[in-house]
């Protein structure tokens, strides 16, 4: 038993590096565009990367998952299935980009660059061609050879995206670095599988199985994409490219470590709390549960001190007058770091107690973002409006999934955790104090220490 969590444990930390390196360096790419090419330009990265995110979450079947769900996901059949239906995958993601890229081109008021959205059609048909191997080498304790994969061609993505941005800065070295990122990380699969054979195969039995596993996560897909994605289209319809370009960087600078969060989180922690609760899911497994709430309640409450407090003037220091936005954007985004924490906590319990349909239902109702947004709109356009229609579907959304996921980790009634309300409250009242107090720099400073030692506290409690 040791060694087998041994062997768990030394997989997650694999993982967890190769998540932080690929992870880490899609962050310092943005971060070094949006430095380098100013919001105008970073709009249409902004689209670019939109668009192809929309893609890759709709066509998403799961075909690594079933490879290493799977009980015959070992055999050559399947990894022959897994590689055709990769192939399938990424020829139709990359039509649809290229069907896609005059639309979105026009939306956003920039008709004459759809070529360059068009060109990215190349990444998702690299991604088909990469080799599945390191993914069923996993089925054996084999993590790093996958993690490798995905390092670096992230790495070599940042490395492109640097030298293109130097030479001519504009969005054009988005395109380089998306294709460099793709045609690396798969090649390097194709090396890094050793002798595993290069196949393809429509073997019925098994292709009937991998469709039936993957087929429903279309539709959590469709719902990921109207949730985190559509918001960015409707702002740069409305509000032009720029204003989509400080959107959209202000977005992915706050939210991505969350994403890495989240990802770590499953990869370290799904396995014991699965274990917990298979053995003891009405004694040890609430406890967990309520230490988890405490946890994300105080990491949450740490990252939207700092968003509502340091958000607005860091990024206009940092970066310019040209990503200036206002407090109240970042207030609200403050709420959106909270809530994605939490939802990030829902998301491991729904995966280790099975509840993936609820979980499913709950980011169906966070895609009701995009018409929240859009009536802000009509009665005020802005930045503002947008991220408040996000926040109120993720409001929503976390509301659902503690409604459904409760009676399967340990509650016999819904209520939203008490850690998260509490955090919720001294966030409410962070915000009004800036908004009418107008603190300095160094007072904004204070109360980011004195939040982030609140949280510390909290977790000590």
């Amino acid at each position: 038993m040791a060694s087998r969590w041994q062997g768990v444990l030394g997989g997650s930390a694999v993982v967890g590096i190769g998540l932080v390196v690929e992870l880490g360096s899609q962050f310092v790419r943005t971060v070094l565009l949006a430095r380098l090419l100013g919001a105008s330009e970073f709009g249409l990265v902004a689209a670019i990367t939109t668009l192809t995110a929309i893609v890759e979450m709709v066509s998403f079947i799961g075909i690594d998952r079933y490879i290493v769900y799977s009980s015959r996901g070992g055999q050559r059949q399947a990894l022959g299935v897994g590689h055709t239906l990769c192939w399938l995958r990424g020829i139709l993601s990359a039509l649809a980009v290229a069907a896609l890229a005059v639309p979105t081109a026009t939306v956003i008021g920039t008709p004459e660059y759809a070529g360059s959205i068009a060109f990215v059609a190349i990444a998702p048909l690299l991604r088909g061609a990469m080799h599945l191997g390191p993914t069923q080498m996993q089925r054996s304790g084999i993590f790093w050879r996958g993690a490798a994969a995905d390092a670096s061609g992230a790495l070599l993505g940042l490395a492109v995206a640097a030298i293109a941005a130097f030479i001519a800065p504009d969005h054009r070295a988005v395109l380089w670095a998306v294709g460099a990122q793709a045609g690396g990380a798969m090649l390097l699969t194709h090396v890094l599988a050793g002798r595993i054979p290069y196949r393809l195969s429509l073997d019925r039995e098994f292709m009937h199985e991998a469709l039936r596993y993957g087929l429903p996560l279309v539709a959590n897909g469709l719902a990921l994409a109207a949730a985190f994605q559509l918001d960015r289209i409707v702002v740069g319809a409305w509000l032009g490219v720029a204003a989509l370009g400080v959107y959209g960087f202000s977005m992915t600078l706050f939210l991505q470590p969350i994403s890495l969060l989240g990802r770590l989180g499953m990869t370290a922690l799904q396995p014991k709390l699965s274990s917990v609760w298979h053995a003891d899911r009405y004694g040890a497994f609430p406890v967990l549960v309520r230490r988890l709430d405490r946890y994300c309640a105080a990491l949450g409450s740490a990252g939207a001190a700092a968003t509502a407090c340091l958000g607005a003037p860091m990024l206009r220091l940092a970066f310019g007058r040209s990503f200036s936005t206002s407090d109240v954007f970042f207030i609200f985004m403050a709420g959106i770091v909270l809530l994605r924490l939490s939802r990030a906590a829902q998301g491991l319990l729904g995966h280790a107690t099975g509840r993936t349909r609820d979980l499913m239902t709950a980011t169906t109702v966070s895609s009701a973002a995009v018409p929240i947004t859009i009536g802000a709109f009509y009665i005020q356009a802005g930045p503002e409006a947008a991220v408040l229609g996000v926040l109120i579907a993720e409001l929503l959304s976390v509301i659902v999934a503690d409604v459904l996921l409760r009676r399967h980790t340990g509650g016999t009634h819904w209520v939203v955790p008490a850690p998260l309300t509490g955090a919720g409250v001294l966030l409410a009242a962070l915000g009004a104090w800036i908004v009418l107090v107008d603190p300095t720099l160094w007072e904004r400073a204070l109360a980011t220490v004195v939040g982030l030692a609140g949280a510390a506290l909290l977790l000590l409690l």
